[in-house]
């Protein structure tokens, strides 16, 4: 019997997971995305989602969430037998929002991470994992698309055998806060007054910098200025 998936998309590495997953011959995929695609039920925000959710009258075998904007809420757990959601950290490591940033300013280990949908935000059980070096003077939209590419490498290698029940999860640990949001914010603004390490500051700048666009800023006679890192190799 086929497994019916329940996949949920909102880039192009979902979209790229699709085109893998409806080759297997095995796999029954109602598809949801938040941009439009071909044969796609469109999403554009989460109450439409809860809604498209509360009125299924499928059980799905797993329900299947790549980089999806939305929690979802309790009551709809019994619309799915087992889950799989996409998370850019090594959990326990980098719960919430911007993990490889954290992971950069706080030294602390990083990775991506398949795991189980449970009532918490990043805290179901963990399917399996990867460790990614960060390497130095890397910006973050680099260390950003490296870990799509592992944490698709790592879905292709292990769903089957998530599917089929020959992988079994394991509780992650309870150490690190959730990252709510807004955390960044305070980062994002430095004091002209601070004195900083060369090395450090550069590093802070880096680090938020995203596909050269940069986010940290400083405020001087009451007028702001962004800064921005441009990194030469040779």
């Amino acid at each position: 019997m086929k497994k019916k998936v329940l996949l949920c998309i909102n880039n192009q590495l979902g979209v790229e997971i699709y085109k893998k997953l409806k080759k297997n011959k095995k796999i029954e995929i109602s598809l949801i995305s938040t941009f439009k695609k071909k044969s796609t039920f469109l999403i554009q925000n989460k109450k439409k989602f809860d809604y498209f959710l509360s009125k299924q009258s499928i059980v799905y075998d797993f329900i299947v969430t790549v980089y999806w904007p939305w929690i979802i809420r309790k009551e709809h757990f019994h619309r799915f037998k087992k889950s799989i959601n996409f998370h850019p950290s090594l959990l326990p490591y980098g719960r919430g929002w911007y993990p490889h940033i954290h992971a950069q300013l706080y030294k602390t280990p990083y990775g991506v991470t398949l795991h189980e949908i449970d009532k918490g935000v990043d805290t179901g059980k963990i399917w399996c994992q990867k460790k990614i070096k960060i390497k130095p003077f890397i910006t973050s939209d680099q260390i950003y698309f490296k870990a799509q590419k592992e944490i698709k490498i790592l879905f292709l290698k292990n769903y089957k055998n998530i599917f089929e029940g020959k992988i079994k999860s394991k509780k992650q640990g309870k150490k690190y806060v959730y990252l709510k949001k807004e955390w960044l914010n305070k980062i994002d603004q430095i004091n002209p007054n601070k004195t900083f390490k060369c090395i450090d500051l550069l590093n802070l700048i880096r680090i938020r910098t995203f596909n050269k666009k940069p986010f940290a800023n400083i405020k001087i006679n009451q007028k702001k200025y962004k800064l921005l890192l441009k990194i030469i190799s040779y």
